[in-house]
Parts: structure tokens; sequence; C-alpha cells
């Protein structure tokens, strides 16, 4: 089952995915920071890899659409993203990616057989 979360901006429609690749690559692209820093962090240098790691799951959303056989749509165009977002859209992205960054850590509840995720649970309490 695809866990992904819909994001709109610039009359588009993005699929964002924090799956296990994403979540690597997004590891070998931000070595010095968790995906929830990137989240939390409001600076310009924030924003930027905010983008980035959008970048990242719309890239990975896509890819299984296409796989999948729905009709192709464009790739967010990251750089784009970083200098053409208006004030609000900043906090449409930044909820965009956490919510599919959280529901990529979520386990099902028929997958979970009663076992708790400590990993998630720290990830959760951080970002609350």
């Amino acid at each position: 089952m695809v866990r992904d979360v819909k994001m709109q901006f610039d009359g588009k429609e993005y699929s964002l995915l924090y799956c296990g690749r994403a979540m690597l690559v997004a590891q070998d692209t931000f070595t010095d920071m968790s995906v929830l820093d990137i989240v939390g962090d409001r600076t310009v240098a924030g924003w930027d890899n905010l983008c980035k790691l959008a970048g990242i799951l719309a890239e990975h959303g896509e890819e299984v659409r296409r796989r999948r056989k729905y009709t192709p749509q464009d790739m967010l165009d990251a750089e784009y993203l970083q200098i053409a977002a208006l004030p609000h859209e900043l906090v449409m992205v930044r909820d965009a990616v956490f919510n599919a960054v959280m529901l990529g850590l979520e386990r099902e509840e028929k997958e979970n057989n009663g076992e708790i995720d400590l990993g998630l649970q720290e990830l959760q309490k951080k970002s609350e």
C-alpha cells in the first residue's frame, strides 16, 4: 500500500512519499540532520533544505505513480519551490513534508501485532 501525501503548488498536485529509499536518499543528502530537524528549521537554510526534501519525496511519489501506470505528471522543481513559494505556502509545504514523513514511519495496526515502535515514538515526541 502506498502511503503518500498530496501537496498543491503552482496549480499542480504532487505526491510526497517517504518510503525506504527516500529515507536513505535524505540521510545521504542531509548527513548532519534528521528529516524532523529539517521540518523544524525556520531559517533560510532550513527552507532550502525543506524544499530539497520535498523534492526527494515528490520524486519518489511520482516514480511510484508511474510504476503503477498512472498518467505521468511533472516532477517538483525544488529550486523553483524555494524561490517562488508565497509565505502561506511555506506552512503548507512544511505540513505536507511532515505528514508524509509521519505517514511513512507509521505502521498499520494489523502489521503491528501489539509491538511498540520506540523509534517512532521518539520522533513523534520531537515533533511536538
